[in-house]
């Protein structure tokens, strides 16, 4: 097969180049720039499907104890409270796309775990487990409503001291989890209580600073656009300046949310000093400056954050690329809550109007990526 000599692969940063996925990925790059539809054999996606499988479950494994990490390093010692939102579509008389809360507190080691069903990953079994022990807790009410599953889309984990979130607490100790929720997500609805987006002063004297994490859903659209973008446009490292693309380093991705500027900057300039952060090694390998050239990958032009790429190795487990993402809290609101942003739904409907055949082979590829990265839905029914 054919070997590109000017460009890195785009997963240059997690497999060997004797791997199945790094030459399905060098082809689909060649494939992609001369509009051809290559085939592989079943034997060589399979391969590739298990390797993406074990790092999957590598990277899912590290990423809770990085996390854990860097939230001490930034919060110290301080008692704090982990929730996640799981967002998501209810389907019945009307469909609506909401967002479940659910406090995690007091079941962190959930997230220590090991995940019950290959391929699901710690996260996937967590979100799984709690989102169908949510809808079975309310599967009456809701099923009077007129709803008969849900779709789960992606979840994301949060991070916040517990002194941050005084105001949020009942006289139990228990979180206003309807009024959280709006404030660090954009989100029209809270289960089925509809709510509003927050001003930005409302945001700014409610919200709490945070630190999230993901590992990442949107694999195979993020390989999908690289593989698509234009000759010599890859890089290791990119140039923001002039639009060129990095090879993949956000298959995990960690967001620190600062009070200001200056805690940003201070922020990645700690981490340029490749620090030990508590079982954590950082080898710091670039910053992503999209302060200064906003962009990323967010869809619109608007996005900004300090990004530092780092190859992370968090005690008994692999090393691994990381991103993370530091952003102050009002550009924090800009990035998620100013409308006006392409979303990447809409960047989609620009993609069905290209030209037909580039859309035959962007299906194409689609389709093998989709199998090997295991895109399938969750559903619950209700």
């Amino acid at each position: 097969m054919a070997k590109l000599v000017h460009e890195p692969n785009l997963l240059h940063h997690y497999f060997d180049p004797t791997s199945a996925i790094y030459t399905i990925i060098e082809e689909m790059r060649q494939g992609c720039l001369h509009n051809e539809c290559r085939r592989f054999e079943v034997g060589l996606v399979n391969r590739a499907k298990k390797e993406v499988q074990i790092k999957n479950e590598s990277l899912d494994a590290s990423t809770y104890p990085f996390a854990q990490d860097l939230y001490h390093h930034l919060h110290g010692n301080k008692k704090g409270r982990v929730v996640m939102a799981v967002e998501g579509t209810f389907y019945g008389n009307n469909d609506i796309k909401s967002a479940i809360p659910v406090d995690l507190t007091k079941e962190l080691y959930l997230l220590f775990g090991k995940a019950r069903q290959v391929p699901t990953t710690i996260d996937d079994a967590v979100t799984l487990q709690k989102t169908g022990e949510f809808i079975d807790a309310h599967r009456g009410y809701l099923s009077q409503e007129g709803f008969n599953e849900f779709e789960i889309e992606r979840s994301k984990f949060f991070y916040f001291r517990e002194l941050d979130l005084e105001h949020f607490l009942d006289d139990e100790g228990k979180l206003d989890l309807k009024r959280l929720l709006p404030l660090i997500i954009p989100t029209n609805y809270v289960v089925l209580d509809q709510v509003a987006k927050p001003s930005l002063e409302e945001y700014m004297r409610l919200a709490p600073t945070h630190v999230s994490y993901r590992l990442k859903k949107s694999i195979v659209r993020k390989l999908l656009n690289k593989l698509c973008s234009s000759k010599g446009s890859i890089t290791i490292g990119g140039d923001y300046g002039n639009k060129k693309r990095d090879v993949l380093v956000d298959w995990v991705a960690h967001r620190p949310v600062l009070p200001n500027l200056d805690d940003v900057n201070n922020l990645e300039t700690f981490l340029r000093g490749s620090p030990k952060i508590g079982n954590s090694k950082v080898e710091y390998m670039y910053t992503k400056d999209y302060y200064e050239h906003p962009g990323g990958s967010g869809g619109g032009t608007e996005f900004k954050s300090k990004t530092v790429v780092a190859q992370v190795t968090t005690k008994g487990f692999e090393p691994c690329v990381r991103e993370i993402q530091i952003v102050d809290k009002k550009t924090y609101y800009g990035n998620e809550f100013t409308e006006g942003k392409e979303s990447h739904p809409e960047l989609e409907k620009k993609r069905k109007h290209a030209p037909r055949k580039i859309k035959t082979v962007r299906e194409h590829y689609v389709k093998i990526l989709e199998e090997i990265f295991v895109t399938g839905k969750d559903i619950i029914h209700i």
